[in-house]
């Protein structure tokens, strides 16, 4: 390891290899940043030990769940073998006890997995150390220096003799105990100073509230005499987070059960009912018999009951998994046009049977929506299903562009939760119906589970499950739409969706605004990658959309498996061939999520017309707020990095050819090759190339031909041209210009081509643009 005044050289043991990779990325250099941390680690404690046995080792950080050896048996084992090095104790929730025996053994700090950052990280390390070493001087150093530690130290520290009176505080102190350090020395220290054990104390403030802090006091020695030293730490804000995991635990248990208990009353009662339902069906067919007619009239009535049980089985079980939040929505685009037609079709033999006319009612070139289809046709068979059951003659289907129906208020709250600077649009969708309308006072409950309103059936004897409306709801919710009605009684009923039409930009940045709102919280970096699958074209045409859709759906699956925890803030979302990925990193570690990713997307796949199509892609990345730290330049930025150059290279000898070819796919350039004028133009209108590399004196059509042939098509006109050539002759230069062409010389200088190269190709890169 490396051995400098400015590097602490840190022993990771942690037997999770993913855990591992993240902590070891919350370590990376941060610019000019000091002290720099360089880290090692072992997945084993036998192989921990014998890396200390080694020497050049300033912080340990421990994970207390290793295989081999577990908990505090774990700790010995390592103080055993340095009690001079600081040992962080790294812990899961479950293991929080067992964290902070390990403090009164000593440990000098413990760090919850799920919460860690660079910040925290970083913290504790350097704290840790620090304490460390003060305990240790404690024995070593004069009494000048060891109060000098103490007052630089961050934590509140205190000396008392025997009978617990004050001898020295440090300025930290006032902080804590609200008297300055002249007026607290001597006095006696009122809370519990036992030795060893950590406490939690509530300490009084002048405000009046009471701030909660961690006390550990430690036997030291002070002017010769057996003193105490209590090192005090504010926990008010950590208190607050426990308490809000252990909110978070309980919510979950109690979720859990609840969707344990639905789950066994779904398998419970459908079974059951499908014997039942099988029976009362044997019984009307006469299998097991003739009925009179009052059996056959009571066996209907049964029959209908168990299909409304069915029903109502199905909508809470619906019900509980979006209100749980743990329904995935998979938005696409949507065409409306194509969306609407369908659900009619689906309810053209039930429009004939009631004699119900369905008018479809939409603006001209309707936007389209940015949803689940699934989800939304749900939405949409429910509100019909509603509007059939009460209409007398008609039923209307209103499809149009509306700007916003929220008040000022519900649209700054949208506003700021989607930051969404620009003008939000939306397409409405409105149900009608002729039926008898809903009281006004009872609108409000319309939404409201197991609601059955007073309303008039149409269909005689029908009672709906009272969770369909609700259900709608907690769809529309979770695309964050919203969904109300308007009726009179005698005049109908209006129901209203409202839903984001699919606008990419706003999609895009949205999502990016938030992660640097994150990103500016927790003070770090963060991270864009912009995934480019570069033979989308060639998948849309050999496969299906559907087909390119999940695709791309399992490719953002594989990556949030595979690659990244659940603490991170991710997310997807895909535009022809793109995919954005944020996490808080800095560049070092998006460059290696840059290389995973890249391996990922290359072992997924789709189902074409002639058999399975492997996606190819190139990522990007832009830093913020490194690179910029406004969203549309960092999306350019890591749109930018993500296009491969496309560079077409024509020239009769194949030896150049190899060697350029080679040297430009080291760079990652897409390169293609033509042995001769003619195929080099047709490959111009085949490859589209950003630059082409041209020999003047070739078999065919010679250089300068090709050049004035590609100026002359307006296809091709600005397409950047490098004539690289061992030509002499007269004015080659001023012909070269007349083309707006460069000219190079053979023998190429290596770097002036990829120099040149790279000026030309970027030339043509695009901005990020919808």
């Amino acid at each position: 390891m490396i051995q400098a005044a400015n590097v602490l050289n840190i022993l990771l043991i942690e037997s999770n290899a993913k855990d591992r990779d993240f902590i070891s990325q919350y370590l990376l250099p941060q610019g000019s940043e000091l002290p720099k941390y360089v880290v090692e680690h072992t997945s084993t404690l036998t192989e921990g030990l014998e890396r200390i046995r080694k020497g050049d080792i300033d912080v340990i950080l421990l994970d207390i769940a290793l295989p081999e050896s577990h908990g505090i048996e774990a700790f010995n084992f390592v103080n055993e073998e340095a009690p001079e090095i600081p040992v962080i104790v790294l812990t899961g929730l479950d293991d929080m006890s067992m964290a902070r025996q390990t403090l009164q053994l000593g440990a000098q700090d413990f760090l919850v997995k799920d919460s860690i950052n660079t910040q925290l990280l970083k913290r504790s390390i350097n704290y840790s150390r620090e304490r460390k070493q003060l305990l240790t001087k404690l024995e070593q150093t004069s009494e000048e220096r060891f109060k000098t530690l103490i007052e630089k130290n961050t934590d509140a520290m205190i000396v008392l003799n025997k009978d617990d009176h004050i001898l020295f505080v440090n300025s930290a102190v006032e902080g804590f105990l609200g008297e300055s350090c002249d007026e607290l020395i001597g006095k006696k220290y009122t809370y519990d100073s036992k030795v060893g054990k950590i406490k939690k104390v509530n300490l009084p403030q002048k405000n009046g509230n009471e701030k909660l802090v961690e006390t550990q006091v430690s036997n030291i020695t002070w002017e010769k005499n057996s003193d105490k030293l209590v090192t005090i730490r504010d926990i008010t804000e950590f208190h607050k987070v426990e308490n809000l995991k252990q909110q978070i635990s309980e919510f979950q248990r109690i979720s859990k059960l609840k969707d344990q208990f639905l789950g066994t009353v779904s398998h419970e009662l459908r079974t059951p009912l499908t014997i039942i339902r099988g029976a009362i069906g044997n019984m009307i067919d006469g299998i097991v018999g003739s009925l009179s007619e009052q059996q056959a009239k009571v066996m209907n009535i049964a029959n209908n009951n168990v299909s409304r049980l069915a029903r109502i089985i199905d909508d809470l079980l619906d019900l509980s998994r979006l209100e749980s939040e743990k329904v995935r929505i998979n938005p696409r685009q949507i065409d409306m046009d194509v969306f609407i037609e369908n659900i009619v079709q689906s309810f053209e033999l039930l429009a004939q049977e009631k004699e119900i006319t369905i008018v479809q009612e939409k603006d001209e070139k309707m936007p389209s929506l940015y949803a689940d289809p699934d989800m939304l046709a749900q939405v949409m068979n429910n509100l019909l299903s509603n509007a059939f059951r009460y209409a007398k003659s008609k039923i209307i289907i209103k499809v149009k562009k509306q700007k916003s129906i929220f008040d000022e208020k519900e649209r700054q709250e949208i506003m700021q939760s989607t930051y969404v600077k620009a003008p939000i649009e939306y397409v409405q969708i409105t149900v009608v119906d002729d039926g008898p309308g809903i009281p006004k006072e009872q609108i409000g409950d319309l939404f409201n589970k197991f609601v059955q309103l007073n309303r008039p059936i149409g269909g005689a004897g029908y009672k709906g499950t009272g969770l369909g409306l609700a259900i709608c709801k907690a769809i529309i919710d979770q695309h964050q739409g919203k969904i109300w009605a308007h009726s009179e009684e005698e005049q109908g009923t209006q129901f209203h969706v409202l839903l984001s039409h699919y606008d990419e930009s706003k999609i895009f940045y949205a999502n990016l605004y938030e992660g640097i709102s994150d990103a500016n919280l927790n003070h770090s970096p963060l991270c864009a990658l912009i995934i480019f699958i570069n033979n989308i074209d060639e998948l849309y045409e050999k496969a299906t959309r559907d087909s390119v859709q999940d695709m791309m759906v399992d490719i953002q699956r594989e990556i949030q498996t595979n690659l990244l925890r659940k603490a991170d803030r991710i997310a997807f979302y895909p535009y022809k061939g793109l995919i954005m990925v944020q996490v808080q990193i800095d560049r070092n570690g998006g460059e290696r999520y840059k290389e995973k990713i890249s391996e990922m997307v290359e072992r997924i796949s789709c189902v074409g017309k002639m058999g399975k199509i492997n996606a190819h892609c190139t990522v990007g990345l832009s830093i913020y707020p490194e690179e910029s730290k406004k969203a549309p330049e960092l999306l350019s930025i890591a749109y930018k990095n993500a296009q491969k150059r496309r560079v077409l290279i024509v020239d009769d000898e194949q030896s150049i050819l190899d060697m350029i070819v080679l040297l430009l796919r080291v760079k990652e350039y897409i390169v293609e090759t033509a042995f001769d004028g003619n195929t080099g133009l047709e490959m111009v209108h085949e490859f589209n190339p950003d630059v082409v590399v041209l020999d003047i004196m070739m078999p065919g059509l010679d250089g300068w031909e090709v050049c004035r042939r590609l100026r002359a098509d307006p296809r091709t006109k600005d397409i950047s041209i490098i004539i690289l050539t061992a030509s002499l002759e007269k004015n080659i230069h001023a012909k070269a210009e007349s083309f707006n062409a460069i000219l190079m010389t053979k023998p190429y200088e290596t770097k002036k081509l990829l120099s040149v190269l790279k000026a030309e190709s970027q030339s043509h890169e695009g901005e990020f643009r919808f």
